[in-house]
Formats: structure tokens, C-alpha cells, sequence
């Protein structure tokens, strides 16, 4: 009795493990997918300003302007 017991309960952890793995991977690949579609839809607005000539000259501060107004998050990195 105690090993049936027993080997229904590493049954259990194992097949919870499983699952939490399979909820686990989809999860991530669900949250990077949007991720992946929110920066594509920025980076097409972006191309779109510039196509159009909405900023005339782009530097840092066209660029930090034009993230804080579309809700961008641009990352801009500074070489010191």
C-alpha cells in the first residue's frame, strides 16, 4: 500500500511539474509575441513620421519627444 502510495504521489508532482512547464513556455512565448507586435507597431509609426516629414531633423531629442508623446519606449542608448 505504502508504495503504490507513493508512486501515485511522484505521479502527481511529476505530472504537476509538466504542466506548469507546458504553462510556463506558452506564457512566455504568448507575452513575447505581443511584445514583438506592440514595438512593430511603434517602430511603423516611427517610420511613418520620418517618411512623412513630420519631424525635420531627427536627433535624441526628436526622437525622446516623439516616444513620450506615442507612448513609445524607445531605448536610446548614450555612448560617454
Amino acid at each position: 500500500m505504502l508504495k503504490t502510495k507513493n508512486i501515485f504521489i511522484v505521479f502527481f508532482v511529476v505530472l504537476a511539474l509538466i504542466f506548469g512547464f507546458i504553462f510556463y513556455t506558452f506564457t512566455n512565448s504568448y507575452l513575447n509575441f505581443l511584445l514583438i507586435k506592440q514595438y512593430e507597431q511603434k517602430i511603423k509609426s516611427l517610420d511613418d513620421v520620418l517618411k512623412f516629414s513630420l519631424l525635420e531633423h531627427l536627433n535624441d531629442a526628436n526622437i525622446k519627444d516623439f516616444a513620450k508623446d506615442t507612448r513609445a519606449d524607445f531605448i536610446i542608448l548614450n555612448n560617454d
